[in-house]
């Protein structure tokens, strides 16, 4: 599960008194939440011509957390 800097995220973490700010440093590779704008990064290479050769390829936006 990666951690982006959302309302959901935020409710969650006042839910549970949890530190997700805490979490992602401790569990993700570049050691800070992603936000909605690093997805949209991405989605926006894909859709760019300089992506064209790209087919059937799966991208994880996670910061690295799948590494960790």
């Amino acid at each position: 599960m990666a951690y982006y800097q959302t309302v959901y995220c935020f409710n969650l973490k006042t839910a549970a008194a949890i530190n997700l700010d805490a979490m992602a440093e401790a569990t993700v590779a570049l050691g800070y939440k992603g936000s909605p704008k690093d997805i949209a990064n991405a989605v926006l290479f894909l859709v760019n011509d300089k992506s064209s050769y790209i087919t059937g390829s799966e991208f994880v936006v996670d910061g690295g957390q799948t590494l960790m």
